[in-house]
């Protein structure tokens, strides 16, 4: 049995096994789920919005089909913030504080 925290590997879908992306949710609960290193993640989006939500204990059924890059935008993770890359919220005050010291250096 397998735990959310060991999500499932993508099994005989060929190539994919190393998946890397967004794909159509093959649990079928979201629109489409993020894939990394060929596990499913809790990254999932339906429609515009992303939120988290772990895999399924089950693995899923049948081959990985890479998303609709039309209808959402990228699929390649370009369009993710990631912690620590300057491109947070304009308006945080702490982040302007932190530019404007080190600025001064």
């Amino acid at each position: 049995m397998r735990s959310i925290s060991d999500p499932p590997r993508v099994e005989s879908v060929g190539t994919t096994e190393d998946a890397e992306g967004w794909f159509e949710d093959p649990y079928r609960v979201h629109r489409q789920r993020w894939f990394s290193a060929g596990s499913a993640t809790g990254l999932v989006r339906d429609g515009a919005t992303e939120s988290t939500d772990p895999p399924p204990d089950e693995p899923f059924e049948g081959p990985l089909v890479m998303a609709d890059t039309d209808s959402i935008g990228r699929t390649d993770g370009s369009d993710l913030l990631r912690a620590g890359d300057g491109r947070g919220d304009p308006d945080d005050q702490d982040m302007i504080a932190e530019r404007e010291f080190l600025a001064g250096l």
